[in-house]
């Protein structure tokens, strides 16, 4: 009974391992790199700029905001028995 189980296991990885490597997408060109760079200033920009969005919504969601539901900010915040953020 537990041969039946395990051949019946082998049988369905065998038969979903063909399926893959039989629909397998081709292959990617190999100069692609060189056509898809971006300059790295622009990169850095774009990282500043989402750091800057990010920001401003952590301040006025939950910096600005939590003081009013009883949420304590300290400089301090790393020091032991201080309970802020």
């Amino acid at each position: 009974m537990k041969n039946r189980g395990f051949i019946l296991l082998c049988l369905l990885l065998t038969a979903l391992i063909v399926y893959l490597f039989a629909t397998a997408p081709a292959p990617l060109p190999e100069n692609r790199t060189a056509a898809a760079s971006i300059d790295i200033e622009r990169v850095f920009r774009l990282a500043e700029s989402e750091n800057d969005a990010v920001r401003a919504l952590w301040t006025e969601e939950i910096v600005g905001a939590g003081p009013k539901v009883g949420l304590q900010f300290s400089e301090d915040w790393r020091e032991k028995g201080e309970e802020a953020g």
